[in-house]
């Protein structure tokens, strides 16, 4: 479903999104099958043509930009500039991100740029080398709910689907502790159980996240990345594979983002599901 430019299109549409996460999953294959095999001569082609359509083409928002930023740097190209463009786009006073410099930061654009700041190992130019870093993490600790998770919005109910993204943007730092704040310390380990109690609460009994297979491939994704797996959790695994279409997709009609997303959470190496 690769078109000729190296893109991935969702409903005839080129879809920045899909063609990164598409390159997320074919970076991860990459390193499971064998050297010099006729898959990794397929997977390295295929790559070859996904990064130079990145390269060529310039996001119309922040959340695309980290995305193409996170993708370049994992195929080795320097992207300094691409992160000294998407930190400038901060909000300075709520300390956030979001689609275009001048809207109010949102809880969704925010994790996937700290996701580009942690992949980059980004570092300010002035007198505070981490301010963008600490801006992002404390934006997102302090929009979390009540509840464990994170809202769309700040104040509304909790969203599955950012909370997953958050607890995936704050993988890096689940052993880190912010000191020196004006009310105390701020603990990330404790925020990151709080969400993944969050998370726990709405899993099924089937294994999935609602009977949605991008939500599955999301938190299933999530437990494995933070190696918190337990048998319950073979059942997601389980509900993935059992909802696999016959040739190879996911979705209904097929789609290539949750297909992408599926697999990654499968292909995921080294974890094994246990006691």
């Amino acid at each position: 479903t690769q078109a000729a430019n190296g893109s991935w299109s969702e409903n005839g549409k080129i879809s920045f999104i899909t063609t990164s996460a598409a390159v997320d999953l074919l970076n991860q294959l990459n390193h499971k099958v064998g050297e010099n095999t006729p898959e990794q001569a397929q997977i390295e082609a295929m790559l070859s043509s996904a990064l130079e359509n990145l390269e060529t083409n310039f996001p119309e928002n922040n959340d695309y930009l980290a995305q193409k930023v996170e993708a370049l740097k994992q195929a080795g190209s320097d992207v300094s500039d691409l992160m000294d463009y998407l930190a400038s786009q901060i909000n300075e006073s709520a300390l956030g991100f979001s689609l275009k410099k001048n809207y109010s930061p949102n809880i969704a654009s925010t994790p996937r740029v700290l996701k580009a700041i942690s992949a980059t190992n980004y570092q300010d130019s002035g007198p505070d080398q981490q301010f963008t870093l600490k801006a992002a993490l404390l934006y997102l600790l302090n929009s979390q709910n009540i509840d464990g998770g994170w809202p769309e919005v700040f104040g509304e109910p909790s969203s599955l689907f950012v909370a997953n993204l958050v607890l995936e943007s704050l993988r890096p730092y689940q052993n880190t502790i912010i000191q020196g704040l004006p009310n105390g310390n701020l603990v990330i380990p404790a925020r990151i159980n709080h969400g993944f109690n969050y998370l726990k609460s709405y899993q099924y009994f089937n294994g999935s996240w609602q009977d949605n297979l991008l939500l599955t491939a999301l938190a299933y994704d999530n437990y494995l990345g933070y190696e918190k797996v337990s048998n319950f959790h073979q059942n997601a695994s389980n509900y993935l594979k059992n909802n696999q279409n016959p040739n190879g997709s996911y979705g209904s009609p097929a789609n290539i983002f949750y297909t992408t997303k599926a697999l990654k959470a499968l292909a995921r190496p080294d974890i094994e599901v246990t006691d």
